[in-house]
């Protein structure tokens, strides 16, 4: 008789039966569950393929009992459906699934109040770790000593936590360098209060500004939570005399830029040129195309969630700053200056 049918009916399989199917023992069948990367590419395929075979599915929550571990992740952001943070969802679910984990989103609807309970609550369920991007800088980071769940913090940085984010001077001096040889002297940015560090926004675009001979006025430079203000923001801006002739927009305002522009009846790139801070969909089917400096977000989930798990698994146990840099797409927004 089958091993797999006991009184007429199909028992599922067993890591027993992995390990028996692909040669090799329990405990490799286990740390290929689990997501080790010390196995073997050889021996990995063996037992994936042996699971495929046999249709063996874990018993996580057997698992969760013995070691006091629940296999999950939280993903904590303001807001789910908004530009910046939904660019980051796919790539960070297939990251955190690709370790053998189960992804749980959630969101604080940018509230401070919501933000403290939703991580008060991920951890009671006992997440193992929690990807969060922070509601407000430095306020969410507040009163946080029953915090004791590992945490990597996504575009924002605390000594008391781990964190992956840009490389923010490199990154605005990009944009300055790129703008300055195209002989624009009138420069701006428009930039968001809550994500990717706004004092480091305004510091690194005055240095880079000052390292390129370029002037930076503060009127050009500003600061908005939502897209409505940065387009009141901008058309006053716009009033400005002169008024900039390039900017650096972070990506969730392009659009709204765009939009506001249009209006008032300036052109992009003949009248103003644009640079994207980011990607995505909601920037990609403008016209013109806009240049951009892109993010690789894929390459950010893998480093939100390698780095959560080393802390899970003990390989951390002190706070680490990774930077990522970003690299820049001409498209259509952006032109020489013209004389005045």
């Amino acid at each position: 008789m089958d091993q797999h049918h006991r009184r007429g009916k199909r028992s599922s399989p067993t890591i027993r039966d992995v390990a028996a199917r692909a040669g090799v023992s329990i405990a490799t069948v286990s740390r290929v569950v689990n997501g080790d990367e010390r196995v073997g590419p050889e021996i990995r395929d063996a037992v994936t393929s042996a699971i495929a075979e046999l249709g063996y599915r874990p018993n996580y929550f057997a698992r969760s009992l013995r070691s006091a571990r629940t296999r999950s992740i939280a993903v904590l952001f303001p807001d789910l459906g908004i530009a910046p943070t939904a660019v980051y969802i796919a790539p960070i679910e297939r990251a955190v699934r690709d370790k053998g984990y189960l992804p749980v989103f959630g969101t604080s609807y940018g509230d401070l109040a919501e933000e403290r309970n939703a991580l008060q609550v991920l951890q009671d369920r006992n997440v193992d770790g929690i990807i969060w991007l922070p509601v407000n800088l430095p306020r969410s980071f507040e009163d946080l000593d029953d915090i004791r769940t590992p945490v990597v913090l996504n575009n924002a940085s605390s000594e008391r936590f781990s964190s992956v984010g840009l490389d923010v001077p490199a990154f605005v001096h990009d944009a300055v360098r790129i703008l300055a040889r195209l002989g624009h002297r009138r420069l701006g940015y428009i930039h968001s209060a809550n994500y990717a560090a706004p004092n480091e926004w305004r510091e690194g675009f005055t240095a880079a500004a000052k390292a390129e001979g370029v002037e930076v006025a503060s009127e050009y430079c500003r600061v908005f939570t939502t897209p409505d203000e940065s387009a009141d923001g901008l058309r006053a801006l716009l009033e400005c005399s002169p008024p900039p002739t390039a900017m650096l927009v972070s990506s969730f305002f392009v659009p709204a830029a765009y939009f506001t522009l249009a209006r008032a009846g300036i052109r992009v790139p003949e009248d103003i040129s644009i640079i994207s801070g980011g990607d995505g969909e909601h920037v990609r089917f403008l016209s013109p195309r806009p240049d951009v400096l892109h993010v690789d977000y894929e390459e950010r989930a893998r480093l939100l969630v390698d780095l959560l798990i080393d802390q899970i698994e003990g390989r951390i146990t002190a706070p680490v700053r990774i930077l990522q840099h970003s690299t820049y797409l001409q498209r259509e927004s952006t032109l020489p200056a013209k004389r005045d």
